[in-house]
Formats: structure tokens, sequence, C-alpha cells
């Protein structure tokens, strides 16, 4: 499925994203490398609807029910002064925040470095992994898991939350998608190329 979003405003051309979507993968990360190290262009995105070995930071395990969470990477090619911006998973966390914001009206708070927090309990993990050979990046992977219609008695983890709990409705999961996407193409530099007339 190829969907388009502006990255800036004042751009005419738009970032193709390419998502593939899978039922089930050991995780969207590893998907994702792999498709990043055969050559596949920026703006591929791996979406899955359950991972048997999701990670989060430190290899700590995630966990979700199949089909309630939004579970995504996506493949930047981005220069490497890009990577070693200091604030990038920061930035990274505010522009999936605003996404939520936007999809659903809740706001959730950035725990640095890749959580997002709704009071004390955790709604959203993002993830970054990086290949840098020598001066060049040859990819940079963001992955997020998104607790999205996952009811309450399902919560994996007690200091756990999701969109439904919070708002007591159910997200439509592709939207949620490309809303996070567009969010995250407004970073300066993250998704300059490819650009497509």
């Amino acid at each position: 499925m190829r969907l388009r979003s502006k990255p800036k405003a004042e751009e005419t051309a738009e970032l193709t994203w390419r998502i593939r979507r899978m039922d089930e993968v050991v995780s969207t990360m590893d998907e994702a490398a792999d498709l990043a190290r055969d050559g596949a262009p920026v703006g591929t995105v791996v979406a899955a609807g359950f991972q048997t070995a999701g990670r989060g930071r430190n290899g700590r395990d995630w966990l979700a029910p199949a089909g309630t969470s939004l579970l995504a990477t996506a493949i930047f090619r981005p220069e490497l002064i890009v990577v070693q911006d200091r604030e990038l998973s920061k930035k990274i966390g505010e522009r999936i925040r605003d996404a939520i914001v936007e999809v659903t009206g809740l706001e959730a708070t950035i725990k640095e470095p890749n959580d997002l927090l709704v009071g004390d309990k955790k709604l959203c993990g993002i993830l970054c992994q990086t290949s840098v050979r020598g001066e060049e990046v040859e990819y940079l992977l963001v992955g997020f898991g998104i607790n999205v219609n996952i009811p309450a008695d399902q919560l994996p983890l007690e200091r756990a939350t999701s969109l439904l709990v919070e708002t007591g409705r159910e997200v439509d999961l592709h939207r949620l998608l490309v809303c996070v996407l567009g969010h995250l193409a407004e970073i300066p530099g993250l998704a300059d190329l490819p650009l497509y007339p």
C-alpha cells in the first residue's frame, strides 16, 4: 500500500510511504532491518497485527494482544548529522504524541528517552536503531508500539494503559498510522529524500 504525505508545507513534492502489512512477525524492527539491508527505500514501513518477540529499549519485551495495537517500524536514510542529534528521540516522541492528540484528543507526556505516558502509565514505546558505516548512515529505523484498542483487563502490564482505556472508544489503526507517519515526516532532515513530484 502506498500513501503520500507532505513533509513540509512549503514543499510541493511528497514522500511516498510504502506500507507492508503483516499479520504476524517476530518484530517489525527485525523485518524492517532486513528490508533496509536489502535496499528498501526511505518511507518503507512494516506494520504488523502481532509480534511474537517485539522488543523495546535494552531488549525489553513488548507484548500486546493481536490486532489491538499499532506496531510499526519506518525506514529512513538521513544524513549523519540527523542521527547524531541528541534530541532526535525526543523529537520523534513529540511527533507521535502530536499524532495521538490529533486523532484522539488525548494528551500524553514524554518520558525520555523513549516512552509516552498518560499519568504514570505507559501508552507508547519508541525504539530507534541505526546502521552507520564511516560517515554514511546506511539506515535509521524508527519503531513504535502504541497501545490502542486494548481493554483494561488485557493490558500486559499493571503500569500500562491504552487509547481505548483512556478515551472510552476504539481508534482506527490505519488512520493513526497515517497520522503518525505524516508527523514524523515533519522532522527536519529525517525524510527529505526521496521526494516524488
